[in-house]
């Protein structure tokens, strides 16, 4: 039996279609993510009542983040444990969007501090985030204050570029800004307000041009 040729493209095009009905009919299933939790704690030795800053971090960014848009990783908590067995609890926090938060902490005991990370889990577009647990960060506090990193002295002669990342304050004279703004809304104006520029003439060629 020969069917019409219009009758089979019906045929063929109705079978396509439902394809397709099917494919956009089916849920999507939500998926359990694991993720793994970070913790920095630095300086590391440290002085008895002195800063040290406390990082924490997921391996993945919040999905939907995107520069001040879209969600955050929420409900970070730190765990301290003090050298004289009390504890206490910093939190919660919500991330930035690459998905890592801080505080600074003052430790006010000589001794062995700890520090523990965990993420209660969240669910971000449908998926849950699993709760993870970071491994625990020793702090190390002594009676002796740290000295703060030691500057590097600016130069008194011609100097040139690269300039490199230990002589951090040669950035009061030298100091780039590549950003088109500095403030976000002075687009326009962007600048670089921590530096100087020298007085003395610039050198722009070293040889001269054929």
């Amino acid at each position: 039996m020969i069917f019409p040729r219009k009758v089979v493209t019906f045929a063929v095009v109705l079978a396509l279609a439902s394809v397709v009905l099917v494919a956009w009919a089916a849920p999507v299933m939500a998926r359990d993510i694991p993720t793994y939790a970070f913790l920095s704690v630095v300086p590391n030795p440290v002085g008895v009542n002195q800063q040290v800053w406390v990082t924490m971090w997921l391996s993945e960014p919040p999905p939907t983040a995107f520069g001040p848009a879209g969600d955050r990783w929420a409900g970070f908590m730190v765990t301290i444990e003090k050298p004289d067995g009390t504890s206490e609890k910093k939190g919660p926090y919500s991330s930035d969007a690459v998905g890592a938060a801080y505080f600074i902490y003052v430790p006010d005991q000589v001794g062995t501090y700890y520090f523990q990370f965990s993420f209660p889990g969240q669910n971000i577009a449908g998926n849950y985030y699993m709760p993870s647990t970071s491994p625990k960060v020793s702090l190390t506090v002594q009676a002796e204050p740290i000295p703060p990193w030691p500057e590097a002295e600016l130069p008194k002669s011609y100097w040139e570029r690269p300039i490199y990342a230990e002589n951090r304050e040669w950035c009061s004279i030298s100091g780039n800004w590549l950003m088109p703004w500095y403030n976000g809304t002075f687009m326009f104006g962007g600048f670089n307000p921590y530096t100087t520029a020298p007085n003395t003439a610039h050198i722009v060629w070293k040889k001269p041009i054929m």
